[in-house]
């Protein structure tokens, strides 16, 4: 899958650690994301909040549902929507 590609999924477990508070006088924050492992049903996705000085204000890692691929490789799921 091209990086640049945007696939949707949805969380199957949520656990996010807050590590120090963020006021305004935090200044600008900035969240990053990235898939740790994809498999076919389940993937692992990671996340960190940072402040303006770089450090880590919040941070998790959760599993995520891997939507089903159509044969092109795009993300496609095959059940309607409930």
């Amino acid at each position: 899958m091209d990086p640049g590609q945007g696939v949707g999924s949805t969380t199957l477990e949520a656990k996010i650690s807050f590590i120090r508070p963020i006021t305004p006088e935090t200044g600008p924050i900035t969240a990053e994301g990235v898939v740790i492992n994809r498999g076919r049903r389940v993937g692992i996705a990671e996340g960190h909040v940072t402040d303006g000085e770089g450090c880590q204000t919040a941070s998790n890692r959760d599993p995520v549902s891997a939507p089903k691929r159509d044969p092109l490789g795009a993300g496609v799921c095959s059940r309607p929507a409930a």
